[in-house]
């Protein structure tokens, strides 16, 4: 039987504030700090477990009583990092099932219209989670951004290709987390419509790669368009220095790299580099640091920098 958390009764709200909202499926209680409603370990699908173990995500039960979400939710399950990266990166584990969770800034339930940034975490599609500190929303919050970071499956429970079983699982979560955001973020003051996604690393191969998935189209306002469509669009100015690097160069410093111009065509399968997990193309490897897509010119403070880049997945060309 899937472990779940229990509803329960008013979580503390620090410094006062409406900070209950009610979602498709149920209502969420989360808590005030310094002035912003912050909503913590929602679920947006079923716990990846038991009969839903290696399938595409599957809705979450609906619940009629408060929800607890004043705390990170179940990190997916990963291995530690290795300790020469151990003592850099913070690698939080909050224990249970329910790891297709989410977690929401807001500056203010009650408003109408606010825009949206979802954040997708790296690690290297086997490490990572959306509870890591550097990822707190608050920022965004402040300056009227309803801000969701999310979490998504990883390694093999996200990316091993099983026989008679979907492909980039961890990918679908990510799809499955953008309908969630498009069904219910305008409980918490955003727009819909409205919607940045970005991320970091695997978190920004992955924004790439929801550009090219029909299954992604709608739920951000690029996801519409090819890979060549989107790079004739208005982009800002930190976005300029990127370029491409053929798999055959060698990089010996940071980097960042544009994503070819052609659309993106994910195979159905995934490959295994290094150690780390990441959806499998062809033809080109790209140094992914930072990749944003912006639905609105509204959205344009979402641009961020990083410190460091990952190697990437491949991809196609052609």
């Amino acid at each position: 039987m899937t472990t779940t958390r229990q509803p329960t009764g008013p979580a503390s709200t620090g410094d006062g504030g409406r900070d209950l909202v009610e979602t498709t499926n149920g209502p969420v209680r989360g808590r005030i700090e310094n002035g912003i409603a912050v909503f913590r370990g929602i679920p947006y699908a079923a716990a990846p477990f038991g009969e839903h173990r290696f399938r595409a995500p599957a809705p979450h039960a609906p619940w009629t009583e408060e929800l607890d979400c004043s705390r990170f939710g179940a990190t997916a399950p990963k291995p530690p990092y290795p300790d020469v990266v151990a003592g850099l990166l913070p690698e939080p584990v909050v224990a249970g099932e329910d790891c297709l969770n989410l977690n929401v800034w807001t500056p203010d339930p009650d408003a109408v219209g606010l825009p949206v940034f979802v954040w997708v975490h790296g690690g290297a599609f086997q490490n990572g989670s959306s509870a890591v500190p550097v990822y707190d929303g608050s920022a965004f919050a402040r300056d009227g951004v309803v801000a969701v970071t999310i979490n998504y499956r990883l390694g093999v429970d996200g990316f091993l290709r099983i026989p008679d079983r979907p492909d980039n699982r961890g990918l679908l979560d990510q799809v499955a987390a953008l309908e969630w955001v498009r069904d219910n973020v305008s409980a918490f003051g955003g727009d819909p419509g409205n919607v940045t996604i970005a991320g970091e690393s695997a978190g920004a191969m992955s924004v790439s790669t929801l550009c090219a998935m029909p299954a992604a189209r709608g739920l951000f306002r690029c996801s519409g368009r090819t890979a060549e469509e989107t790079t004739k669009r208005p982009r800002p100015r930190w976005l300029g220095a990127l370029r491409l690097v053929p798999r055959s160069s060698s990089v010996s410093r940071p980097e960042f790299v544009q994503t070819p111009r052609r659309a993106l065509r994910p195979s159905s399968s995934v490959q295994s580099t290094a150690g780390s997990w990441s959806p499998n193309f062809s033809n080109h490897s790209v140094i992914c640091g930072i990749s944003a897509f912006h639905s609105s010119a509204s959205t344009s403070r979402a641009a961020a920098s990083a410190s460091s880049v990952m190697s990437s997945p491949s991809v196609s060309s052609a």
